[in-house]
This record gives structure tokens, C-alpha cells and sequence, in this order.
């Protein structure tokens, strides 16, 4: 994980068949688990300034406050109540 990281902050671009690459892809859901395991346990968030996005959405749904997720799926129903706007992107409503 280092190595991809180190890739990625100095632009340095990684074979798309490598073993860093596929040993990094296979291991990346299991990393990000135990990340957001940890980071809700000291009560953290998973994410900053940047928000959610894709890639985070599924650990939003496990480990978000109850009553905070709940008022996100009604502001986004009462602000799209045709469910067009980027829909199951990241509230599966």
C-alpha cells in the first residue's frame, strides 16, 4: 500500500498489470474495512472536507450515526422526490 501511495502523491504511474497493482487492488477493500473499523471505534469519521463519495458510501451506510443517516435520507427525498438526481450513488433510497 506505501508503494501505490507513494505512486499516486509523486505521479508516478504503476504498470496496469503488476503485482504491486493486483497484490494493492486485492487488498484495498479489506484495508479500507479495517480503517473504518478503527476510526469508528475512537469515534472518527471516514471522511473530511472532501465528503463521501463513491468509494466510501457503503461504510457510510455501516457506520454512520443512525439518526444523522436518517435525516440525510429525508433531506434527500424532500429535495428529490423522483429519485433522479444521482440515483443510488450514495443513499440507497
Amino acid at each position: 500500500m506505501v508503494i501505490w501511495e507513494v505512486a499516486i502523491c509523486t505521479s508516478i504511474s504503476l504498470p496496469k498489470k503488476s503485482k504491486i497493482r493486483d497484490a494493492y487492488m486485492h487488498l484495498k477493500p479489506v484495508i479500507e474495512d479495517i480503517v473504518h473499523y478503527e476510526v469508528h471505534k475512537f469515534k472518527g469519521s471516514i471522511s473530511a472536507e472532501h465528503g463521501i463519495g463513491n468509494t466510501k458510501a457503503r461504510a457510510l451506510e455501516h457506520y454512520a450515526n443512525p439518526a444523522k443517516l436518517s435525516a440525510l435520507k429525508a433531506i434527500k427525498t424532500a429535495m428529490d422526490p423522483k429519485k433522479i438526481m444521482n440515483p443510488g450513488v450514495i443513499l440507497a433510497l
